[in-house]
């Protein structure tokens, strides 16, 4: 791809989350998980000691700008309803167009990833070539840089878009020069790396199910919907006597229509223009309560089943340091979601209130804990691991930002260091913590299987030690049938034979 067509992409996909208005709040940064990657420039980066050589990169990185999910859907389809009733008496005629609004988004379409998250992603990974020369520009191949995914399409499609931006002009295919990648992915319910939360019993029930969990979320909301819905009104100019009477369902399903405006439209001038500052906040803080107690700091079993994740970041970087490297890795891309990455954080010790987060608690305002800052589209949590003249330290990035790892001063901490702070996550069971039989999951392709902690080469390369115990038991199935068979048509003709010949005997002594 000639370097005019590739400014002009760059550019075009820059221009995405421009904000629209001019304003010291951008709504942008504040829609919780839904927000837009928050910008495509990061501060410079500290100098590594001398001495100091990155040898390998392990990334998570979150799915980008998706279409609305099933719930998000139906409450679109719930408002086309509503306005195509009541679209036409809205007295403030700024928001005549209302009447005629229809709902683009389908139940099939449900969370997609929408082409604002593919530039998202090609744009990221340009940036992380950009920023790791050494490490990332080798010519590709699938035992140096191994892409992991979850089986849902819109991680595995940013995987994609981020395998085309990192290997264009790398290979022999178009016009850009483009090497295909290899991607690779657990099944649903043996992803214990990515989707850990949907494969842990105690989870699900002593959290999910658990209504305790929700209950500062949901007072919070419901003490504030009120000055919510009154301020929506009285912008549509609605008052007690009107045809429509706003209510919180309400006003809950322009705000989601406001959210995939700016997500998926960059627009902000449509529905978003219904709510002010405080509004924004008010659902960017219920959302983050509940997420607080769900996916972070508020149920430590809520970050502590991300330890598949965190054992396998290390047992990466542990394959290359051995006395003889099983390993050639030099980057691993693992593309998941936001339900991957805030229980990351939480694991990682980032983002930590010093009081507990509930729907009275005075340091609301001031939380470290948001959504919109720990996991808008496109988030990425990368650990790069550098050779310091035989000795190993580690750099914690998140969002391309450099952090502190809890407890270590130095920005480029010692390797041993690192995992004596993560000792205990390290060494955790999941299948105990869980309540579950440990399922073989997470290994990277094509030489090493799928179990924890085994490097060995299966007989069928890439594939799960799962599939390849099913294809030894499929084979062994396929011989006992044949065996059994043989078995049958031999007594057959034996039972011939004899019959046969006492047929002959009867004859010759008649």
């Amino acid at each position: 791809m000639t370097r005019s067509l590739f400014l002009f992409r760059f550019a075009a996909a820059c221009c995405i989350f421009v904000p629209i208005v001019t304003s010291d709040y951008d709504v942008r940064q504040h829609l919780q998980t839904k927000s837009p990657y928050p910008s495509l420039q990061h501060p410079p980066y500290t100098p590594a000691p001398p001495g100091c050589e990155a040898i390998q990169l392990n990334a998570v990185l979150r799915h980008g700008c998706r279409w609305p999910s099933g719930s998000d859907t139906a409450k679109l389809s719930y408002l086309q309803t509503v306005l195509h009733l009541y679209g036409q008496s809205i007295p403030n005629q700024e928001f005549a167009w209302m009447s005629n609004w229809t709902n683009k988004y389908t139940p099939l379409q449900s969370g997609l990833l929408d082409v604002f998250g593919e530039w998202e992603h090609y744009n990221l990974s340009k940036r992380f070539v950009q920023d790791f020369p050494g490490l990332l520009n080798d010519t590709y191949s699938p035992l140096k840089y191994l892409f992991q995914t979850t089986q849902v399409s819109r991680a595995a499609r940013s995987g994609n878009a981020f395998g085309f931006g990192f290997n264009e002009g790398r290979g022999p295919l178009g016009v850009s020069g483009y090497a295909p990648i290899y991607e690779y992915s657990d099944s649903a319910a043996n992803d214990l790396s990515l989707r850990f939360f949907d494969n842990c019993p105690a989870f699900t029930n002593q959290v999910l199910n658990n209504s305790t969990y929700s209950m500062d979320s949901n007072i919070y909301y419901q003490n504030g919907i009120g000055a919510t819905v009154a301020r929506v009104a009285a912008r549509l100019g609605l008052n007690a006597t009107s045809p429509w009477l706003l209510g919180s369902a309400d006003a809950a399903a322009l705000y989601t229509a406001c959210v995939f405006d700016v997500v998926v439209g960059n627009d902000e001038t449509l529905f978003c223009s219904l709510f002010s500052p405080a509004d924004f906040d008010f659902f960017e803080t219920s959302a983050d309560l509940q997420d607080y107690y769900i996916r972070g700091w508020g149920v430590p079993l809520s970050y502590q089943i991300a330890a598949p994740l965190l054992i396998d970041v290390f047992k990466t970087m542990d394959a290359i340091l051995v006395a003889k490297p099983v390993s050639q890795v030099k980057a691993k891309f693992r593309f998941a979601h936001a339900e991957t990455i805030l229980p990351l954080l939480a694991l990682l010790g980032l983002y930590n209130d010093p009081e507990p987060l509930h729907w009275n608690s005075p340091n609301l305002t001031s939380r470290l804990w948001r959504g919109s800052v720990l996991s808008p589209f496109a988030a990425n949590v990368a650990f790069v691991l550098y050779n310091c003249s035989g000795s190993y330290r580690v750099k914690l990035m998140h969002n391309e930002n450099e952090m502190y790892f809890p407890g270590c001063t130095d920005l480029y901490c010692p390797y041993d260091s690192v995992k004596a702070l993560y000792a205990a996550a390290l060494q955790s069971n999941f299948s105990a913590t869980c309540g579950v039989s440990c399922a073989c999951s997470s290994t990277p392709p094509p030489s090493e299987s799928t179990c924890p902690g085994d490097y060995r080469t299966g007989l069928f390369g890439s594939h799960s030690a799962a599939f390849e115990s099913g294809v030894l038991l499929g084979v062994a199935a396929i011989f006992l049938v044949l065996g059994v068979v043989i078995t049958l048509l031999g007594c057959k003709i034996h039972s011939w034979r004899t019959e046969r010949d006492h047929g002959r005997y009867s004859r010759v002594n008649v």
